[in-house]
This record gives C-alpha cells, structure tokens and sequence, in this order.
C-alpha cells in the first residue's frame, strides 16, 4: 500500500530533524509519534529508514496510484473547462438577479456530485470563487438571500464570501506575522459566518461545500472539537469525500496544533474509504506536502526534491512543491514540468497556476505564462496581489513582443494581445500593439477603430496621438482629424512642447501657416529646438 511509503517516509523525513518514538501502551496497542510518549511506557526511538528501505517497502503501490490517476486525470481537465465557463454564468446570473436560475444552475452542480463523487471538486471551488470580496456581488448577494429563503445556495454562498472576509481582515499573513487587532477582525467575520454552516445544514444535510469551510472556520475559531464533530458528521453522510477528508487533515498540521501521526491515522481512515471513491488514496499526499512546504519555508530546496523522489508519488500538492523546489534552485524548465503535472492532477488549483505563470515568465515563455494567469484572475479577480501580477506579466509581454516582433507569428502575437488585454483590463500599451497587429496585417478600419479607443481610455498618452498622428498620415492624409485630436490632448497638457510641435507640422500640411508659426513658437519657449528652427524658417511667411 502507498499508506506504508509514507509512513517510512515520514520517519525518513522527520527523524533527520527529531526524535521518533515508539511506545507500546498498557493495552499492547503499539504507537508511532513524533512528540515523546507517556513515561509507563516502553520505548524505543527509531532510527531513520534508508533509502532502499523505503523504496523496498511497497513495490505495487505506485503501479496502482499510476492507475487511480489516468482514470480521472483526463476528465478532471476537462471538468475544469466546463466549471470555469459555469462559474462565469453564475456571476452572471447573480449580478442581473436571475436567482431562479442561479439557484437551478448550483442545484444541478450538487445533483452532478451526489451521483458520481468525482464530481466533488467543482462543487466546492464554485461554491469558494462564485463571491469571494468582490464588492461587485454585494448587493446581490443580499437580494439573493431576500428572494430565496428557503434555499440553501444563497446561504452556502454567503459562508464562503464571509471566509474570505476573514481571511482579508488577517491580510494573509502568517500567524506570526499577524496582529492582535487583524485576529479580532478576522474572528468577527468567522462569527459571522458560523450561524451559516447550520442554516444550510438545515436546509440540505448533503451539502458538501458547507463541512469543507465549516470545519476550518471552527478550526480558525479555535474551536477543535467542533471542527471535529462537523467533520465526523459530514464524513458520516458522505464517505467518498475526497475533498472533506483534505480539508479536515490540514486542520491537523503540526504548525496548527496537530502532528503527522494524527494526519496519518486520518489518512488510514481515508485510505479504508477507497473502495467507494479512489482518489481517497491521494489523501495521504497532504502529509508529505506538508512536510516539503516545511523544508520550502526552511530553504531546504534539496531536501524537498529528495523528500518527493522518495514519495513517488503524483499528488498534486506534492508535485507542486517539487516544482517550487526546481524554481527555487534556478531550474526552470523542470519547474514548468512539475507544475504543469500539478495542474494536470488538480485543474482547480489556482496556486500552482500562479507558480505555473511565474515559471514561464523565468524563461520568458510569456505566452503559456499569460494563460495560466489568465485563469487565475478570472477566477479570483477580487484579489490585488494577482491583479497586479498580471499587469507585471503584461509590461514584461508587451516589452518582449516589441523587440521580436520578427520571431512572433501574426496569430501568435494576436493571441498573445488578447490575452494582454484580459489580464490588464484595457491595458493602453497591449491596445496600442493590438492597433499596429492590424495595421501590419492591413485592416485599417479595426486599426482606426483601436486608436479612436486609446483616445478615450489614454487621452494623456502623447505616444498614442504620436502613432495615431502617423497611422493617418499614412492612410489618406486626413490633417483634420489629426488636428483635432491634437487640439484636444494640447487642452488638456498645455505644457507638452512635443504636442504643439507635432500639431504645428499638422498645420504645415494644411497650409495654415499663422496656425503653424502660432504652434512651433509656443513649442519654441516651451524650450523645444526643433520648433524653434521650425519657426525661424517659416516666421516671416
């Protein structure tokens, strides 16, 4: 069984920090701890198991994960595509108070989990990124729950709204990078939030989404024993959750208060489960990714790769930090391996994703990066952090794109511009390159029409009228038009010297000479030499 390769691997791991112990209590029961046992007791401190010794373990456990995972790693990426459109129809729905519909769409999500478990996964992430902070859903979430009372959707959809306003009133930090005042704001909101988990509960005793987030917020109450009487009454209910016994595991972590032998007696409990849904043995996974995010956080890059390269083992969390481990140490490409097979394994993490872009950005492989983070900001648009990663990603693109233009593919580079402007919200420069790709390509009309809208979304940008000036120039000499645009930036910065010496060579065109002389003189004292030649030469026309 893997469950024994992990086992050995956590003594492995753990033993080369601290003492391993094993007891035997007054019942015979033998025990395994990483914390020293009662003083009745028999001990023996275990030695660290061998290389050879762990891999000699289990010989068919990996053969038979390799097998759990082809079954439902193909259908998981498909899954994931199907979710991500639902989710943005759900949005939807809820911003134009379709809520008949909205409750039918969720409903439909739980009726797909409740006959086939694998589905499991797209009900909680839908459920944790339908609102999250994002102000735009406010309102509506309020109206929602007005109109729908007797649902429980609306309810489940405000617990994990008011989870996530917790965790931004502790700022995402630490624990010990957390203050007294952020603690208190973030239990507020959880306090909120508890009365939920029983409204839905009430409503619908199979909703999965509510015990996932209940029992951490129980847990981030420091209210144990209710995290683990939720967590007992859910398993009772639904058996084959994959996504319950993870949830509950990580409350059990040894930096919150648990230990790895408390996670690998859950494990087992998930492990005898498997029969009703197989990807219960990956729970164990949790353990070893644990201890390899330890060794991250202690910059024990080296010791994390041997830690997976012991495992064997494709979880995605485990494959996650190995291709952290890789990024670390400056090996890129085998970091975009890892963490693609991350994403492959679980579509719906949004973390490895974010890894994912940040690697391929290393290798400059911006296109792959600005997918990846493409998916990451629809999802999670509310936050600023990935907000402003991906106008960084963007800036670096859009510099990238315009020193190689010769190496990029009209449909590359058009791609390329799209995904710039869905990452940056109508970034000016992904526009403006966007207006010279159909320019190159010879479609004026959609190039005009992409500079008339950086007039409106830049009307202080003197690079966009400059390349604007040109692009009309070179399609039909239309001086009045470039003259009025010029007349409106030069209203708004009547300080710029290169807009009234651009505007003055309009006039030129035009043979309007007073306007031109009026134009380069006023560039000339604003301290522009070109205007001031300009003038001199046509001062006396």
């Amino acid at each position: 069984m893997f469950l024994l390769r992990i086992s050995l691997l956590l003594l492995w791991v753990t033993a080369s920090h601290a003492g391993i112990y094993r007891w035997v209590d007054d019942n015979g029961k033998v025990h395994f701890g990483d914390r020293p046992p009662p003083k009745k007791s028999d001990v023996v401190q275990v030695q660290a198991p061998t290389h050879s010794q762990a891999v000699e373990a289990e010989m068919g456990g990996a053969s038979q994960h390799q097998q759990t995972l082809s079954v439902h790693r193909g259908a998981a990426v498909g899954e994931w595509a199907q979710a991500s459109m639902r989710l943005q129809q759900l949005r939807q729905f809820l911003l134009a108070g379709e809520f008949d519909r909205l409750n039918q769409g969720l409903a439909t999500v739980s009726r797909l989990r409740e006959r086939d478990i694998g589905h499991e996964r797209m009900e909680v992430w839908l459920y944790h990124h339908l609102i999250g902070t994002d102000e735009r859903f406010k309102q509506p979430l309020a109206a929602w729950i007005r109109h729908s009372p007797a649902h429980y959707q609306p309810y489940l959809a405000r617990l994990h709204s008011l989870y996530h306003q917790a965790f931004a009133a502790r700022g995402h930090a630490t624990s010990a990078e957390t203050s007294s005042q952020q603690m208190q704001r973030m239990e507020h909101w959880l306090t909120l939030a508890e009365p939920d988990i029983e409204r839905i509960l009430q409503r619908n005793p199979q909703a999965l989404p509510a015990y996932t987030a209940g029992v951490w917020i129980y847990k981030l109450m420091g209210r144990d024993d209710d995290s683990q009487a939720l967590f007992q009454r859910g398993v009772a209910r639904l058996p084959a959750s994959e996504a319950l016994y993870r949830r509950y595991l990580r409350t059990l972590r040894p930096r919150w208060g648990g230990s790895y032998q408390a996670m690998l007696n859950l494990a087992q409990q998930a492990n005898e489960q498997a029969h009703l849904n197989p990807r219960l043995e990956l729970v164990a996974g949790e353990i070893v990714a644990d201890m390899m995010n330890r060794q991250l956080l202690d910059r024990q890059y080296r010791q994390a790769l041997q830690a997976s390269s012991e495992t064997g083992f494709e979880e995605h969390l485990i494959l996650r930090y190995t291709g952290r481990a890789h990024h670390h140490l400056g090996q890129y490409d085998q970091a975009v391996d890892w963490l693609q097979r991350s994403v492959d394994a679980n579509p719906y993490d949004n973390v490895s994703r974010r890894y994912l872009a940040q690697a391929h950005r290393r290798l400059e492989q911006y296109l792959p990066a600005a997918e990846a983070m493409r998916s990451v900001v629809l999802t999670e648009p509310w936050k600023e952090k990935y907000r402003q990663q991906a106008a960084s990603l963007v800036e670096d693109m859009m510099y990238h794109m315009r020193q190689n233009l010769s190496v990029h593919s009209a449909e590359v580079r058009h791609k390329k511009l799209n995904l710039a402007l869905e990452l940056s919200g109508d970034d000016a420069d992904a526009r403006l390159q966007l207006a010279f790709y159909y320019w190159d390509i010879r479609q004026p009309e959609r190039a005009e029409a992409e500079f008339e809208h950086l007039l409106k979304i830049a009307p202080d940008n003197l690079r966009v009228h400059r390349q604007y000036d040109r692009f009309l120039v070179n399609h039909g000499r239309q001086w009045h038009k470039i003259a009025a645009f010029w007349q409106r930036y030069l209203k708004r910065n009547p300080k710029d010297s290169i807009g009234w010496l651009e505007v003055g060579g309009t006039y030129y065109h035009m043979k309007d000479y007073r306007r031109a002389r009026h134009a380069w003189k006023t560039a000339a004292e604003l301290g522009n030499v070109t205007a001031q030649s300009n003038y001199e030469r046509i001062r006396d026309w």
